[in-house]
C-alpha cells in the first residue's frame, strides 16, 4: 500500500516543457509513482496566447480537466473538422484518449485548472 500523501501547488516547480507542444505553467502534484492505480493529478495555468497544442495521449491514458478559474477554449478534430467550444469556472472537460485536440488562453484573464490522467498501465 502506498503511503497517504498531501503536497501544496507552491511546494512543487514547474515542470520543464522544454520541446513540448505546451506553455504555461504546468505542476504535477500526484504521480504515477504515488498511486497504486496510476492516477497523475496536476495544476495548470494559461495566460493570455498560451496553449497546450494539437495533441493526442496514448490509448490507455485517460486525460480530464477542471476548470478553476478563468476562461479557455478548447478545440477538437472529429469527423474532419474542427470544433470548438469555451469552458469556464466549474467546467469539467473529459477527452478521448486518441482524440486530437488542443486548450488554450485567447482571452485576457489567465486560466487555471486541475488536471487528471489515468494512465492504465503504469
Amino acid at each position: 500500500m502506498k503511503p497517504l500523501k498531501i503536497v501544496y501547488e507552491e511546494e512543487i516547480p514547474p515542470l520543464d516543457l522544454t520541446g513540448r507542444p505546451i506553455t504555461g505553467i504546468h505542476r504535477r502534484l500526484i504521480d504515477v509513482s504515488d498511486t497504486e492505480v496510476g492516477i497523475i493529478v496536476g495544476v495548470g495555468c494559461l495566460r493570455t496566447g498560451e496553449a497546450v497544442d494539437w495533441h493526442t495521449h496514448p490509448l490507455g491514458e485517460d486525460p480530464a480537466l477542471f476548470v478553476l478559474e478563468g476562461r479557455a477554449l478548447v478545440e477538437w478534430k472529429e469527423g474532419g473538422e474542427v470544433r470548438s467550444q469555451e469552458i469556464r469556472p466549474t467546467a469539467a472537460l473529459y477527452t478521448p484518449a486518441a482524440l486530437e485536440n488542443r486548450l488554450s488562453n485567447p482571452f485576457e484573464e489567465p486560466v487555471r485548472y486541475v488536471y487528471f490522467v489515468r494512465v492504465a498501465d503504469p
